[in-house]
């Protein structure tokens, strides 16, 4: 989520905080949990968001893989969000159901930068392995994009489906739109309508 050149870690901050100010004005409690080498509380995450010390984004440790490192304490019969690009290998449904134990709800916001979403036509492209650091370069031809473009939709309708299965409830976000996306948060309820 913290690449060089995408908007995806300052618009994860900002939804965290939008969240945590929405908990409060509901007179409610807020608990951030970063995924990294285990599950690790944000420093301050009880105190307003403009008192939260950085958000660490920069793990190459999958969600499902932290959990067996270290899994959240999360509070039995809270509201609970996941946010995430939700670009790696596995299966969503086991992940969701360890968050969705216990909760009186779960929320998925797959937050992608509109390059995540919408991928180059044509042309040369250099991409990192974001775990590895190894670089390729590809030329991206109409046959690729469109490759691509399918693959990202399987990967979502596979989400999708594990929300449905879960009871969870899932939404996507484009993080340079993010200020247009609260009312996609209204839509699948996660913020009331103002």
């Amino acid at each position: 989520m913290s690449l060089d050149g995408t908007p995806k870690a300052a618009a994860v901050a900002q939804l965290a905080g939008l969240l945590a100010t929405a908990a409060a004005n509901a007179q409610c409690t807020q608990a951030v949990w970063l995924s990294g080498e285990g599950y690790q509380r944000l420093p301050n995450d009880t105190l307003p968001p403009s008192a939260w010390d950085r958000l660490d984004l920069t793990s190459s440790c999958t969600p499902e893989k932290s959990f067996e490192i270290l899994p959240p304490k999360l509070r039995r019969l809270g509201m609970r969000v996941f946010v995430s690009d939700l670009l790696w290998l596995g299966n969503p449904l086991t992940l969701l159901r360890r968050l969705r134990d216990g909760a009186a709800a779960l929320f998925v916001v797959q937050l992608l930068a509109r390059e995540d979403a919408t991928p180059p036509e044509h042309g040369n492209l250099r991409v990192v392995d974001s775990e590895t650091g190894e670089a390729s370069e590809i030329y991206i031809d109409s046959t690729l994009a469109r490759e691509y473009a399918g693959n990202l939709a399987q990967l979502q309708q596979s989400w999708n489906d594990a929300c449905r299965q879960c009871g969870a409830l899932m939404t996507t976000l484009i993080a340079e739109d993010l200020r247009k996306s609260i009312d996609e948060l209204q839509a699948i309820q996660l913020l009331a309508p103002a």
